[in-house]
């Protein structure tokens, strides 16, 4: 009797030691999970899990601010030295930024003799050549306009009707306020057939050429 009692326990305490044993690994198995994956979708062409992945966003991007348009009250208004060949005489018109901001400028100013009371004399200058593109100016930097005069002296007196002129009334592009420039000399207050004053469109530099 003894002997199968010890027995029993024997097999009794086994039973519990495997218990034991299976309820470790469990409690093992649960407190250490698989590392997280990215979502995965199933791609309908080859039947393979594909990975989703997340872009991320575009930098945003921004317009250069524009600048403004150069305006008499921030220019010098100057001459060159005039150049003369066969009638004709040269001089470029010179625009100086005196700001302390850049401003831009573009096409062909408007010029026209006057007397020594202001008042014009004969037709405003032509616009000779085609427009030029926009040119911007650093605080201190300068672009120019060549104005071609006609001697007054080539055309026909009765008709011409020369006139002497004290200088040069310059209005800078899309301008409505005029600057006076001093350039003595003797204009045509009647018509003329061709101009007495063309001009060409603004460039960089101080010569407009």
């Amino acid at each position: 009797m003894t002997t199968r009692r010890a027995a029993t326990r024997a097999v009794m305490l086994s039973t519990l030691l495997a218990a034991a044993a299976c309820g470790s690994g469990q409690n093992d198995h649960g407190a250490n999970p698989p590392a997280a994956s990215p979502p995965t979708s199933t791609s309908a062409s080859t039947g393979r899990p594909t990975t989703t992945a997340t872009r991320p966003p575009a930098p945003s991007t921004s317009e250069a601010p524009k600048l403004p348009e150069c305006k008499l009250t921030g220019l010098r208004l100057g001459l060159s030295r005039t150049e003369g060949t066969a009638g004709t005489f040269y001089v470029s018109v010179r625009f100086t930024n005196e700001g302390k901001s850049s401003c831009v400028i573009a096409g062909f100013p408007g010029v026209s003799y006057v007397d020594e009371n202001g008042k014009q004399v004969g037709s405003s200058a032509v616009r000779s050549g085609a427009k030029g593109p926009q040119v911007t100016l650093l605080p201190g930097a300068g672009a120019a306009a060549l104005l071609a005069m006609t001697d007054a002296g080539v055309f026909d007196p009765d008709t011409c009707r020369p006139a002497p002129v004290s200088g040069l009334r310059v209005y800078p592009p899309d301008e409505y306020h005029a600057g006076y420039l001093p350039h003595p000399g003797t204009g045509c207050a009647g018509p003329t057939p061709e101009p007495q004053l063309r001009v060409r469109t603004i460039v960089p530099g101080p010569d407009g050429r």
